[in-house]
C-alpha cells in the first residue's frame, strides 16, 4: 500500500508533469514546483515512467508530423490550382 503523503505528491506530480514537460512559456511552472517535480521524479519510478512515456510518445509524433510533410513541387501545384480557381465556382 502507498504512502497518503507519497500518493498526494504522485498526484501533484502528475497534474504538473504536462507543464513541466512542454516548458511552455505561458504555463511555466515556479521555482518550488520545479523542484517538487524533479524531487519527486527521483523518488517515484511510476511518474518517472510517464515521462519517458511522454517523451517517447512526443518523439515519435514529431517524427511523424516530419515524415507527413508534403514536397515543395506538391505545395507549388495546389496553390497554382487555388490561384486559378474562381470564387463563383465554389
Amino acid at each position: 500500500m502507498m504512502n497518503p503523503l507519497f500518493a498526494m505528491r504522485c498526484k501533484l506530480t502528475t497534474r504538473r508533469l504536462q507543464r513541466y514537460l512542454d516548458m511552455d512559456p505561458d504555463a511555466l511552472l515556479s521555482e518550488k514546483e520545479l523542484a517538487q517535480v524533479r524531487s519527486h521524479l527521483v523518488e517515484c519510478e511510476r511518474c518517472t515512467k510517464s515521462v519517458d512515456d511522454y517523451r517517447r510518445m512526443n518523439s515519435a509524433l514529431r517524427r511523424f508530423g516530419d515524415a507527413q510533410q508534403p514536397d515543395d513541387l506538391s505545395v507549388a501545384r495546389l496553390k497554382a490550382v487555388l490561384g486559378d480557381l474562381n470564387p463563383r465556382d465554389l
